[in-house]
């Protein structure tokens, strides 16, 4: 017998003791860590994160796979490809190596490092790279899985971010908390830092804006008032906040008959106490606003009359004076379209779209100046019913300027209804997608709002493409051949979403985006849907 048999481990199985020797347990480590591999290879990039801080093990097994990292590299750079492409493990390497020197020549400060794995992560958004630090925090003080960055650095690259090798002048961009992830709009200057709120209860998990920088020079354009819980049913560039068009109350206050030292102030809601609460909040912000809860419940099967978006107007001067202020004077109520379902959550979000992107509006005043008359205000309205079994989810797009096709208004006691019928089909676009999942709602990129059956791009605002999802397995085999409507309409390959920016008039390139299941394989239609 072997002087060292018995050393080897025993394991008990369902067929009793078994002896394994060290180069069975080398053989079944090997089998165990390929088995790994398999499904590290299958994971998407937060998860593989996650098994990195769970075990060491298997942190160990991924940074010693180059197909796991080749894929790693390519999710961080925004270059993932698509699942159509199959790889050989030596192209894999060439590739990583290639992407790997391409980093290099990005001319990062030394102090930072390059692997996501040493806590600092690379992100492109548009002709922007971005290299975030992740701040210490141990395992126990943060949810599994999400990091927390404390550090911000940026840097211009030209796309497809091929480089001289020359140093590149990289920037801080100056936080003043931890965030856990960004959202950035290269065309309007602007860094979106927000994290994940910890409370409990309905708005538990929902997005919280910490600050809003400027890239070009690191100015913190909003923070700490700003700090607002964002639904789920928006994701992209949206605040539930406060809104503000500068540029529209001349006409507002011409239309309406609204004195000079009196207020505008859009509310979307009911006229009843729920205005009022949200009006003394209100006071500090100047002129024409547009106000809008983060949540509703509905009790009834539809917004009723006095559901809408309300033109009130308000004198601050004389509330700020007395004990007892007049009430804001509510002037019309524009109706908004029904939804049908019964004892409602209703989440209603408002973004601002316009020819440059889709924008946030903390800056509102920035979006009509470099796009006057262009520019839209979405209102992004996600119910679902109290047993979770009926959702909706409408995007409507409303003109600004729908104002100026009213007649001004005598001073009146009861406000004038201004049905749906007759305002919003002529002034706005209206696209219902009951199908949305809460999990990934619309995601807003440049001047594309993408939800998951259809790709609406707002570039044109003339003519919006809408890309219907159609079904895989033969059902459509070919769907470059089922376009309808104009003659020469846009292609977009398969796997290519976002890929690169096939028709966008945009100063800056679009990063690919990798969105699972159906939306690899899009067709595009040429109308807008109505209801």
């Amino acid at each position: 017998m072997h002087p060292h048999a018995s050393e080897s481990p025993i394991v008990t199985t369902h067929l009793g003791p078994m002896n394994y020797s060290s180069a069975n347990e080398e053989g079944a480590f090997d089998l165990a860590v390929e088995l790994f591999v398999n499904i590290f290879e299958q994971l998407d990039l937060q998860s593989l994160l996650r098994c990195c801080l769970v075990c060491k093990l298997f942190q160990g097994i991924i940074k010693e796979s180059p197909t796991i990292q080749y894929k790693i590299e390519l999710e961080i750079a925004g270059l993932v490809d698509r699942p159509s492409v199959k790889l050989s493990i030596k192209e894999r390497i060439i590739s990583l190596k290639s992407y790997q020197e391409t980093f290099k020549s990005l001319g990062l400060p030394t102090m930072w490092a390059t692997r996501f794995d040493e806590g600092f992560y690379l992100t492109y958004c548009g002709d922007v790279a971005l290299v975030m630090r992740c701040k210490n925090v141990e395992m126990n003080e943060q949810p599994l899985g999400q990091f927390q960055y404390d550090g911000l650095k940026a840097c211009h690259v030209e796309p497809p971010y091929v480089t001289s090798g020359a140093p590149r002048k990289w920037w801080s961009l100056r936080t003043t908390s931890p965030f856990t992830s960004v959202c950035v709009d290269p065309s309007q200057d602007v860094i979106i830092l927000y994290n994940q709120d910890p409370f409990s209860g309905p708005l538990e998990g929902l997005p919280l804006i910490l600050q809003v920088l400027s890239i070009s020079t690191g100015e913190i354009l909003a923070g700490g008032d700003i700090c607002v819980p964002l639904p789920n049913s928006f994701l992209g560039w949206r605040v539930t906040a406060v809104q503000i068009w500068d540029d529209m109350i001349a006409t507002v206050m011409k239309r309406f008959d609204i004195q000079q030292s009196e207020e505008v102030i859009l509310f979307i809601g009911w006229k009843d106490g729920i205005v009022r609460a949200q009006l003394k909040a209100s006071i500090a912000h100047s002129n024409l606003r547009f106000l809008s809860r983060s949540r509703f419940l509905l009790d009834h099967r539809s917004f009723g009359n006095e559901f809408g978006i309300h033109l009130y107007t308000f004198n601050p001067d004389i509330s700020s004076d007395s004990d007892n202020p007049p009430p804001p004077r509510l002037i019309a109520i524009f109706q908004l379209p029904s939804l049908s379902s019964p004892k409602t959550q209703l989440w209603i979000s408002m973004v601002g779209l316009s020819d440059r992107g889709c924008h946030n509006y903390l800056d509102s005043r920035r979006v009509f100046e470099t796009s006057r008359n262009k520019g839209v205000l979405g209102l992004n309205i996600f119910c679902t019913s109290e047993d979770g079994t009926t959702r909706e989810n409408v995007l409507i797009v409303i003109d600004p300027f729908i104002l100026r096709s009213f007649s001004p208004m005598a001073i009146q006691d009861d406000p004038e209804v201004i049905s749906w019928a007759s305002w919003g089909p002529r002034n706005s676009r209206f696209i219902d997608s009951p199908e949305i999942r809460p999990s990934l709602g619309p995601v807003c990129y440049g001047t594309r709002v993408l939800l998951p059956d259809k790709l609406l791009d707002f570039n044109n605002l003339d003519v919006m493409r809408d890309i219907n999802r159609f079904k895989r397995d033969g059902v459509n085999p070919h769907p470059f051949n089922t376009y309808h409507g104009r003659s020469s309409p846009t292609r977009y390959k398969a796997g290519l979403l976002f890929r690169e920016d096939v028709v966008s008039e945009l100063p800056y390139r679009e990063v690919g985006h990798a969105f699972e299941g159906p939306l690899w394989d899009i067709c595009p239609g040429e109308d807008w849907v109505h209801r």
